[in-house]
C-alpha cells in the first residue's frame, strides 16, 4: 500500500508537482527498504523528508508556483 497516489504529466519545474514528485520518491525508497505505510511513516512524514530537497531546488533553479489554489 502507498500513501501518494500515481499522477500522470508532473512537472516538476512547478512547485506543486515537485513536492508531489520528491515525496513520491522517498515513499519509493522507504518501500523498497520494507517500510510500511501508514505504520512506519505517514503522509506528513514524506512532505517533511521532501521540504529540504525542494527548496534546494526551489533555490538553485527556474521553478513556478501557482498563484491560485483549489
Amino acid at each position: 500500500m502507498r500513501l501518494i497516489k500515481h499522477f500522470e504529466n508532473l512537472q516538476p519545474d512547478h512547485l506543486h508537482d515537485l513536492l508531489i514528485i520528491m515525496a513520491k520518491n522517498i515513499e519509493d525508497s522507504l518501500l523498497d527498504c520494507g517500510a510500511v505505510a501508514g505504520k512506519d511513516y505517514t503522509i506528513v512524514d514524506l512532505y517533511t523528508l521532501a521540504g529540504p530537497l525542494v527548496a534546494d531546488c526551489f533555490k538553485s533553479q527556474n521553478i513556478k508556483f501557482t498563484q491560485q489554489w483549489q
